[in-house]
């Protein structure tokens, strides 16, 4: 052996901040250690606690609609899923006749103009509903100019986290929006 893969690892690991040393006794062996200090990736999520709460999931992707589902349900929410715009109108407005408003999601990475115009529709339908729209990340900056006179309260950039989905969601319990 040549001892060069020892010289390459060194090299990258000292290109990442860390160390690595090396500890070796003839005829019992030799122990490689290597420490780096790197980012927490994982965030702490504080879950919502959503009882009592309905959440309208308005997308056409399964998948999208499956992961929130899961996800909404272990914060204990009630979910309903509509796969399109005019199903979901036609039940935002039952909603609105009822004393609990829903959360409505909406799925906009496909067409956040569309998306934008179902948000506006769904405050005739019923009395403001806290809205989240979720968008594609080169699609925020333009849907983001146009929220001054939507009733959006909240946007997440796709690839969305939980702790995206709750901190929109806590925000929205709170009070808080973008208006």
């Amino acid at each position: 052996d040549t001892g060069l893969g020892l010289a390459i690892a060194r090299q990258l690991v000292e290109l990442m901040g860390g160390t690595l040393t090396l500890d070796s006794e003839p005829g019992k062996g030799s122990t490689f250690a290597v420490r780096l200090t790197l980012p927490q990736t994982h965030e702490a999520v504080r879950p919502p606690d959503l009882l009592g709460h309905k959440l309208v999931v308005i997308s056409s992707d399964n998948e999208l609609a499956g992961m929130m589902e899961s996800r909404l349900i272990a914060w204990r929410a009630e979910v309903q899923w509509v796969a399109d715009s005019e199903t979901a109108l036609g039940e935002l407005a039952l909603a609105g006749k009822s004393d609990a408003r829903p959360i409505v999601f909406i799925d906009g990475r496909d067409n956040p103009l569309a998306a934008l115009s179902l948000a506006h529709r769904s405050t005739t339908a019923m009395a403001m509903p806290p809205l989240i729209l979720f968008l594609a990340p080169a699609q925020g900056g333009e849907a983001i100019t146009r929220l001054a006179a939507s009733p959006l309260a909240a946007v997440v950039e796709a690839p969305m986290t939980e702790a995206d989905l709750a901190g929109a969601l806590l925000g929205i319990l709170a009070g808080e929006s973008l208006a």
